[in-house]
């Protein structure tokens, strides 16, 4: 509860205690002056002042005589066992106060005036007890709603991290999300991962927030190898106060007033660093804060150890696929290599398309294998050097079903499949299997379309020798819009090869 809630509670109780007895009232705050619905009244400030400082180095009510030679009582106010900056102020009037006791004839006046003001006082005190308790539990209330609405952000925080799982194929937007992310939960102004081992080292600065200096990453980037040295001593987490014990990251420090940084680490080995920085020297970070980031740290390393695990996966799959392609081609010596070729000029497409990593990821396989169907093919046919018949160009025609055969077990390669089987649909609908047109066929088909046509000119065939790259060019040129892509071919030839094209 703030001063002004505080003090209005107070004295709304207080009124309803005057109202049964003929006392008054006011509460004044340090220096004697009135507050309140009394704040316009300040006679006596000085009084009042050191009749606060009494009861504040006493902890206990005190009473002091005023101008008119009536009693004046202090009543201290306290909050959390602490003594407040306002006082409860009690004007005593002794005639009124013989009223509310019962007395016998043999009580002295004084005595009468003396137990009714000390009723009196404790009553009051009893009152702002009960009143200051009262507080206390709601700040205790508020603190542990305020508490638990902080854990339930910080674990719909962690239940979004480990809802991107699924995010492996694009693991850099990832960690930046759970970068941004905690950035925002913690009210950081700077943040960042660095762990040269492993090549990662990204930074965030927040959306509404100055950027950081100028070369503040770098930085980092430099003093991450003495931080390691340091979190190796056994020391967890530093702190901006700890921080400033180390010249190496001044910059950062005269930058930065709030600075936590923890270790990153890989099966017991410390390996990067994760650092959180704010600009304000206002909230510093707290001990909850630092817990959340070895829970963020912890789950930011198992994420980037399953995409190891998954590029070695994709890795020996590719290799795999790799291998029994040129096993195929083995069966044909004039298309031997056809397929990595194929590969590396379709990469060279999808990149200067613009593609993301994942759909990057997805054409290396598709184009790695586009032939692969190829295995159901005769020698014969394959190596022939004269004209096809038209059963033989019918065989031909059935490898891309055949292909979409084989590798359709493989749940990983589902997306690849119909690439693979449309790739030699043609643009005016004149290709096959289906007779797929323009948009219809799949752009990864398109693209493969493009970088095949471009390796079966520029390779020897049995049934004729390499063309010329001006022939090539001319040709790729002549049958786009119509066989392949016009602009998956203009990207081609003007992007990749570099050839200018009017």
């Amino acid at each position: 509860m703030n001063a002004d809630l505080q003090t209005e509670h107070i004295e709304n109780v207080l009124k309803n205690l005057s109202s049964m007895l003929d006392v008054s009232f006011e509460i004044r705050d340090s220096r004697g002056h009135p507050i309140g619905s009394a704040a316009d009244k300040c006679e006596d400030g000085e009084l009042y002042k050191e009749l606060f400082t009494t009861i504040t180095a006493t902890r206990q009510s005190h009473m002091v005589n005023g101008t008119s030679g009536e009693s004046i009582w202090g009543i201290p106010i306290f909050i959390n066992g602490s003594v407040q900056e306002a006082f409860v102020v009690i004007h005593q009037n002794p005639s009124a106060l013989i009223s509310v006791l019962d007395i016998d004839g043999n009580t002295t006046i004084a005595k009468i005036q003396q137990t009714a003001e000390r009723s009196i006082i404790t009553l009051v005190e009893d009152v702002l007890h009960l009143v200051s308790y009262q507080q206390e539990s709601e700040q205790e209330l508020d603190d542990l709603a305020s508490e638990l609405s902080i854990r339930y952000e910080e674990l719909n925080f962690l239940y979004k991290i480990g809802g991107k799982a699924d995010a492996i194929a694009d693991f850099i937007n990832t960690l930046q999300f759970v970068l941004r992310k905690t950035g925002e939960l913690l009210e950081s102004d700077y943040i960042i991962l660095n762990i040269p081992g492993k090549n990662i080292c990204i930074d965030s600065s927040s959306s509404n927030k100055s950027s950081p200096a100028n070369g503040i990453k770098q930085v980092l980037t430099n003093a991450t190898p003495e931080l390691l040295k340091i979190f190796n001593t056994g020391i967890d987490y530093l702190s901006d106060h700890e921080c400033q014990d180390y010249t190496f990251i001044e910059p950062l420090i005269s930058e930065y007033k709030r600075i936590i940084t923890i270790p990153m680490s890989f099966d017991g080995k410390k390996e990067g660093i994760f650092l959180l920085a704010k600009q304000s020297a206002g909230k510093a970070f707290t001990i909850s804060d630092k817990r959340l980031l070895n829970v963020v740290a912890d789950m930011i390393a198992i994420k980037i150890i399953n995409a190891e695990l998954f590029d070695d996966l994709q890795q020996f799959l590719l290799n795999l696929m790799k291998s029994f392609v040129r096993a195929i081609e083995e069966k044909d010596a004039y298309t031997h290599g056809h397929s990595e070729r194929v590969n590396q000029n379709a990469l060279k497409i999808g990149k200067a398309l613009g593609l993301t990593d994942q759909e990057l990821s997805s054409l290396n396989f598709v184009s790695i294998l586009h032939d692969i169907g190829k295995i159901g093919v005769s020698e014969e046919i394959l190596n022939k050097p004269g004209e096809l018949t038209s059963d033989e160009y019918d065989q031909i025609k059935k490898h891309p079903a055949k292909g979409c055969n084989i590798l359709e077990p493989i749940k990983q390669l589902k997306d690849c499949l119909p690439a693979i089987l449309y790739h030699h649909e043609r643009i005016d609908g004149k290709g096959y299997p289906e007779g797929l047109s323009g948009e219809e066929i799949p752009r990864f088909a398109r693209i493969i379309a493009v970088a095949d046509t471009y390796d079966a000119m520029t390779s020897d065939r049995a049934y004729r020798k390499a063309k010329r790259i001006e022939d090539v060019i001319q040709e790729l040129v002549d049958v786009s819009g119509t066989q392949i892509d016009a602009e998956i071919t203009r990207v081609f030839i003007t992007k990749c090869l570099g050839i200018y094209i009017s």
